[in-house]
């Protein structure tokens, strides 16, 4: 959102483009290995790693997580540079060719996504609720680690995006099984939201047994890990509603794994059609829209 709906702290640049020499430095490096190196990079990357990668003759994909990792071994290059957070470079290391090494800019690069779902604890939380004959299947969201992949794939579960959140959950639903969401609670929310999923159980996967009884459990539609993301909690209600009173006519295009009772606050104030909520691609897609039909309209984003 424009700095007219913030504080400066707030919008302040959190990746400040480096200095002269040190752009200079990153550029040599790139061109050494160009030749054979297919850089991924993610939409939530700061505008000069894409610039200097671009000026140097790279190929490079700029995408949401779902296409980075289906791009890179798809691509005749040995090499797949990530520049990404770490769960996103090891699912592009899982789908890549026995010909292939992954590298990641900074594994270092933390998701609290990741960090709130350890594999013993959902090991822990799956092997409780098969103790319940629960008839059930997870449905894990792409921002967990590979343990963690393995651990929902050895329960007969999916992985998804944010992109196809809802088509996973469809798959379980279409099954007649019980949906197991994870990690984060939010993106449960929004897609239960849509698929008008009424009684959703929150696994408290830092208490035993979840804090939940059987009880609760069996007569949920959902069960859902209580994981979030620390960014996308930060978004200001009243940011997202001062736009909407200011632009009435306005667009508000938001990220899943924003809490549900924002997008909720902000559909009241401007209506279905004026909120879309979707991934990072949706959101890049929907202001090419909005661009092309409606030039000139005020937009805010949430992400």
């Amino acid at each position: 959102l424009s700095a007219r709906f913030a504080d400066e702290e707030t919008c302040a640049p959190l990746d400040p483009t480096p200095d002269d020499q040190t752009l200079q430095r990153i550029a040599k490096a790139v061109d050494a290995v160009k030749s054979d190196t297919l850089f991924l990079v993610h939409y939530y990357q700061p505008t000069w790693i894409k610039k200097v990668l671009q000026d140097s003759g790279a190929e490079l994909v700029v995408s949401d997580s779902q296409a980075l990792a289906s791009r890179g071994f798809k691509s005749e290059r040995k090499t797949l540079f990530c520049v990404t957070v770490p769960f996103m470079a090891g699912s592009s290391a899982i789908l890549a060719r026995d010909d292939q090494q992954v590298i990641i800019a900074d594994p270092n690069a933390g998701c609290s996504l990741e960090a709130s779902s350890p594999p013993d604890l959902v090991d822990d939380m799956l092997d409780h609720l098969q103790s319940l004959k629960i008839d059930f299947l997870p449905v894990c969201y792409t921002n967990v680690g590979a343990a963690v992949k393995a651990v929902v794939g050895r329960y007969g579960g999916i992985i998804c995006t944010s992109s196809n959140a809802i088509d996973a959950m469809r798959w379980v639903l279409d099954q007649g099984k019980k949906p197991i969401f994870l990690p984060d609670r939010h993106l449960a929310d929004n897609v239960a939201r849509e698929l008008k999923l009424e009684k959703t159980a929150y696994w408290q996967h830092t208490r035993r047994g979840g804090a939940l009884s059987e009880e609760e459990i069996k007569n949920s539609d959902l069960v859902a890990w209580t994981g979030q993301c620390n960014v996308h909690v930060k978004t200001d209600p009243k940011v997202l509603l001062d736009f909407a009173e200011t632009h009435k006519k306005g667009h508000l295009i938001l990220h899943p794994e924003v809490p549900n009772e924002h997008i909720f606050a902000a559909v009241k104030r401007l209506g279905p059609k004026r909120v879309g909520v979707g991934s990072t691609r949706f959101i890049r897609d929907r202001l090419d829209e909005l661009a092309q039909n409606q030039p000139g309209t005020a937009v805010g984003i949430a992400t």
